[in-house]
C-alpha cells in the first residue's frame, strides 16, 4: 500500500453546481396524475443496501407515493441512477390514499473512482420529495445473494472468499449461517453493514470451528452493526452465523455481509490531520500496513473524514479529524496532575486511552492557559473512531486541580465545555474513559477553540417536501443568534418557472419565520435543488448564510418523528395540484391587542375530495391565539376567529391559514393559503366622558 485518501462526510460539494448540468438529462419533468397523493413519498426499504464502485447494483426501493418516480437524487457524485419503470398502465388507479405504486426499480451504477461512504438519496416522484434513503458504496469484493434455507449448521451456505452476501432476517427466529474455509494464522473479517445504511437490523455474528465450538463473537461495533475478527490455529472449516441480536426480523432487516482476510483499521495515529500537507498514518488493526500516507486537499473546510486504503480491497472506513489547530501528540506520560502536558489555546491534542500491562486505562491532564473574560469550545471525541469502546470524560480544573466544570455525554458519548473565565491563569484539563477499556487503537481528539463569531444560523422542517400546482407550502424557518441581536431576512433562491417564494424578515428577538412557496397553476412539475439564505447585519456587515440544519418529518405509517436531513439533499417539488386549496378573503388585517377578528376562507376542494379536515393559523406571535376550527364534509368556506391578549406584542407578523388533511389519523399534512399581514396594534384606548353625571342633572 503506497498511498490514501481522505473521504470528507460531513461537508459536501454543493448540490447546486453538482446538479445544474443534470437536471436537463434527469427525468424532473414528470408524467403525473392529475391529483397528487397526500401522503408524501417515505422510503421504508433498500435492497440490497450496497454496491461496489465499478459496477451496476439493480435496487429495489419500497415505500409510498413512488407513482412515477422520475429522478433519484444523491447527497454527493459518483452514482448515477436509472430507474426501471413499470408498467403504470397495469396498475390500479391511484386514490387520494393510496397510489398502488409502492416500489420503485432502479440501477445504480457507481464510478470506479466513487469514495467508500454511506450515500444519502431521495426519490422524486408525482407526490413529490422523499424521506432520505441510504446506500453503500462498499468493499470490491463479488456480490452473491443469501440462499435460503441456510438455519444452522446443516443448512450452511457455503461461500468463497473474498465476498459480499446480500440478505435478509426474515422473521425473528431466522438465522443465516455460512461455511467458509479458513487458513491457519490469516486474520478472518466478517463485516456487516445493515443500520448504518438504515436498515433496522441490530445484527450478531458468530463464528464456530468445525467442532461447534463457538471461538469468536460480536454484537456492536461502534454502533448496531457487527463486525467480527478472528485469526484460527488450525486450518479448516468454520461456520458463521448471523441473527438478530434483540430477537426482531423482517423483509426490511436487510444486511451486507462481507467476509474474508480484509483489511481492518480499528484506529490511526495522529487522529487529527493538518490541511494542505501530506500525513504519515500510523495503522492499528488487521490486515494492514504499519503506516501510510494521507493528504487533505488545502481547501477543505474543518469536518471528519474517512480514511482508506488507496490499492488492493478497500479497508473500512476510519474518521480522522481534519484541523488546522496546532496539535501535540501525547506520548502517556501525562497521567498525573503534576505532569500535566502543556498545550496552546487554541490548539489540538491526540492521545490514546492506553497504558501498556494496564487493566483499566488512566486518566491524562493537559494544561493551558487562559486570560479572564475569555470564552473557549473544549471538545474531547472518540465515539467516532471507537464507538462503544470508549466512553471520555472531560473535567475543567484550577490549576490545583479543583473541579470548575465536567461534561460527559454532551454529543452521543463524546464531551463538550464551552466556558467563559471569569479569572485568569493556568488551567487543567483531564481526559478519561469511563468505558475503562486500554487499547493502542483508541484514539482520542482533545480541540480546544475560541468560539465562532457572532451571528446567527438557519433550520427547517421540511414537512411534506412539494408544493402543488397553483398552490402554496410553507418552511417554518428557525433563526439561532449566538451574542447577536438583528433582524434576519430570509428567502429562497434559484427557484425554477412558475415558482415564488416571499421574502421574511425575522425581527429582533423573534426566533421563527414562514417562508411560503407559491406553484402559479401551469408550473413546470418536477423536483428543484432548495436554497435558502439568510441575511443580517453582523458587526456593521451584511453576512449571508446558508440552512444549516434541517429536519425530516417522517410518518411511516405511525405517529410523525422527526430525523435529521442530510442538507445537501435539500429538495422540493412541484406536483399536481393538492386536494385542497385554501384562500383568504383577506391579505392584509389588523388587530388590536385585548380584541379580536374573524379571517373569511374559501376553499377550492378537487379530485373528488370532500373530507372534513381542520383549520388553523400558522405564525401567531405571542399573546394572539386562534382556536382550531373543523370543517365539516364538502364544506367550502369558513371564518375563523383570532384573538389577542392585552399585553400583546404590537408589530407586523406574517401568518398563514392551515388545513390539515389527513388520509388516516397518522399522517397530517399542511395546506396552507398565501401570507396574510397581521398588524397586532395598541390596545383601543378607553373612552372618558369629561362631564360625568352632570348632564343628567341638567345643569
Amino acid at each position: 500500500m503506497t498511498g490514501g485518501y481522505v473521504h470528507m462526510w460531513e461537508t459536501r460539494v454543493r448540490l447546486a453546481a453538482l446538479l445544474a448540468p443534470l437536471l436537463s438529462t434527469f427525468i424532473l419533468c414528470l408524467k403525473l396524475p392529475v391529483s397528487a397523493q397526500m401522503h408524501p413519498p417515505e422510503i421504508r426499504m433498500v435492497y440490497p443496501l450496497g454496491g461496489s464502485a465499478g459496477l451496476t447494483t439493480r435496487v429495489t426501493i419500497s415505500g409510498v407515493s413512488f407513482r412515477n418516480a422520475g429522478a433519484i437524487i444523491f447527497d454527493q457524485p459518483g452514482i448515477s441512477a436509472k430507474i426501471v419503470a413499470p408498467d403504470f398502465s397495469k396498475l390500479p388507479a391511484p386514490t387520494l390514499d393510496n397510489d398502488n405504486a409502492p416500489v420503485v426499480v432502479v440501477d445504480f451504477t457507481v464510478d470506479r473512482a466513487a469514495p467508500r461512504d454511506i450515500y444519502s438519496f431521495r426519490v422524486i416522484s408525482d407526490a413529490g420529495v422523499s424521506s432520505p434513503g441510504r446506500w453503500m458504496v462498499g468493499r470490491e469484493l463479488p456480490q452473491i445473494e443469501e440462499k435460503e434455507p441456510n438455519n444452522g449448521r446443516s443448512q450452511a451456505q457455503s461461500v468463497f472468499l473474498p465476498v459480499s452476501v446480500n440478505g435478509h432476517i426474515a422473521e425473528a427466529s431466522d438465522t443465516d449461517t455460512f461455511s467458509v474455509d479458513l487458513d491457519a494464522g490469516r486474520s478472518f473479517v466478517a463485516e456487516v453493514v445493515a443500520a448504518q445504511a438504515g436498515s433496522p437490523l441490530d445484527s450478531l455474528l458468530t463464528l464456530q470451528d468445525s467442532s461447534g465450538t463457538e471461538v469468536a463473537t460480536n454484537d456492536d461495533f461502534g454502533g448496531p452493526d457487527s463486525m467480527l475478527a478472528y485469526t484460527p490455529k488450525q486450518s479448516g472449516r468454520y461456520f458463521l452465523t448471523l441473527s438478530s441480536s434483540v430477537g426482531e426480523g423482517g423483509a426490511e432487516h436487510a444486511y451486507r455481509l462481507s467476509l474474508g482476510y480484509l483489511p481492518l483499521v480499528t484506529g490511526t495515529l495522529p487522529g487529527t490531520i493538518p490541511r494542505g500537507k501530506t500525513t504519515e498514518l500510523t495503522t492499528f488493526g488487521l490486515n494492514l500496513p504499519a503506516t501510510f500516507p494521507v493528504k487533505v486537499p488545502a481547501d477543505w473546510p474543518h469536518g471528519l473524514a474517512h480514511v482508506h486504503s488507496a490499492d488492493g480491497v478497500t479497508s473500512n472506513g476510519i474518521i480522522v479529524g481534519v484541523s488546522d489547530l496546532p496539535l501535540v501528540m501525547s506520548d502517556g506520560a501525562n497521567t498525573e496532575l503534576a505532569h500535566a502536558l502543556t498545550v496552546a489555546a487554541p490548539g489540538a491534542v491526540n492521545g490514546r486511552f492506553y497504558k501498556a500491562g494496564a487493566v483499566d486505562a488512566a486518566s491524562y491532564f493537559y494544561r493551558f492557559h487562559a486570560d479572564p473574560g475569555r470564552r473557549i469550545l473544549i471538545d474531547l471525541q472518540c465515539q467516532d473512531r471507537s464507538g462503544t469502546r470508549c466512553d471520555p470524560l472531560l473535567t475543567l480544573n484550577d490549576s490545583s486541580g479543583a473541579l470548575i466544570e465536567e461534561s460527559d455525554d454532551s454529543t452521543g458519548r463524546d464531551s463538550h465545555i464551552d466556558h467563559t473565565f471569569d479569572k485568569g491563569g493556568d488551567f487543567v484539563l483531564r481526559v478519561k474513559n469511563l468505558a475503562g477499556t486500554n487499547s493502542p487503537d483508541l484514539v482520542y481528539q482533545l480541540l480546544i477553540r475560541n468560539p465562532p463569531d457572532p451571528g446567527f444560523s438557519l433550520s427547517t422542517d421540511l414537512r411534506a417536501r412539494g408544493v402543488g400546482q397553483g398552490g402554496s407550502a410553507v418552511l417554518d424557518v428557525e433563526v439561532s443568534r449566538d451574542r447577536w441581536k438583528g433582524p434576519v431576512t430570509i428567502g429562497a433562491a434559484d427557484l425554477p418557472s412558475g415558482v415564488t417564494a416571499n421574502t421574511v424578515v425575522v425581527a429582533d428577538g423573534v426566533a421563527h419565520g414562514l417562508l411560503v412557496f407559491n406553484a402559479a397553476p401551469g408550473a413546470p412539475l418536477g423536483g428543484f435543488p432548495l436554497h435558502i439564505t439568510g441575511s443580517g447585519v453582523v458587526g456593521g456587515k451584511m453576512i449571508t448564510q446558508n440552512m444549516t440544519r434541517a429536519v425530516d418529518r417522517i410518518w411511516n405509517g405511525g405517529e410523525m418523528s422527526l430525523r435529521p436531513a442530510p442538507v445537501d439533499t435539500l429538495f422540493y417539488a412541484v406536483t399536481p395540484p393538492y386536494e385542497v386549496a385554501v384562500r383568504a378573503d383577506s391579505t392584509i388585517v389588523a388587530l388590536p391587542a385585548g380584541g379580536s377578528l374573524k379571517i373569511h376562507a374559501k376553499f377550492e376542494r378537487r379530485a373528488g375530495f370532500d373530507k372534513p379536515f381542520t383549520l388553523n393559523v400558522l405564525g401567531l406571535p405571542d399573546g394572539v391565539t386562534a382556536a382550531a376550527t373543523p370543517i365539516p364534509n364538502g364544506a367550502m368556506e369558513a371564518d375563523i376567529e383570532i384573538k389577542a391578549l392585552a399585553n400583546a406584542k404590537p408589530g407586523a407578523y406574517t401568518i398563514l391559514l392551515d388545513a390539515i388533511t389527513s388520509n388516516s389519523p397518522q399522517v397530517m399534512l399542511d395546506r396552507v393559503s398565501q401570507p396574510i399581514v397581521l398588524t397586532l396594534q395598541p390596545p383601543k384606548p378607553v373612552a372618558v366622558n369629561p362631564g360625568g353625571d352632570d348632564r343628567r342633572r341638567g345643569t
